[in-house]
């Protein structure tokens, strides 16, 4: 799955609604608009999808998404072993880059694609 496939199935696992690419004003930006806001107050804003694939920081917001039972699948997508070594787990977590925890992430929430 290409990063800007994993950039968009994350987004929309979050909850961003698609607007259009800033590609469609400028073509050398391959940047993504999303809305975000509340259907019920009308009120929507245009923002910029981060790039979960190449952004710790933004990876870390969307495991906050994930319950007890799919952090338990995405450690072990990680390839994190809890039995063996607790400890050394705890290391595998804390070593995996955003591209690996992007994809440890659609695996787990089943939108990851060969």
């Amino acid at each position: 799955m290409k990063p800007k496939a994993q950039q968009i199935a994350i987004a929309e696992a979050r909850g961003w609604t698609y607007v259009r690419s800033v590609a469609d004003r400028n073509p050398d930006n391959d940047r993504m608009s999303y809305l975000a806001g509340s259907l019920r107050s009308n009120k929507w804003d245009e923002w910029e999808v981060p790039d979960y694939p190449n952004d710790l920081n933004a990876m870390h917001d969307a495991e906050k998404m994930l319950t007890d039972d799919q952090l338990i699948d995405y450690a072990e997508w990680l390839g994190v072993c809890f039995d063996e070594n607790p400890s050394k787990a705890c290391v595998v977590l804390l070593r995996a880059n955003a591209t690996q925890r992007a994809e440890a992430f659609l695996r787990t929430i089943g939108k990851w694609e060969e």
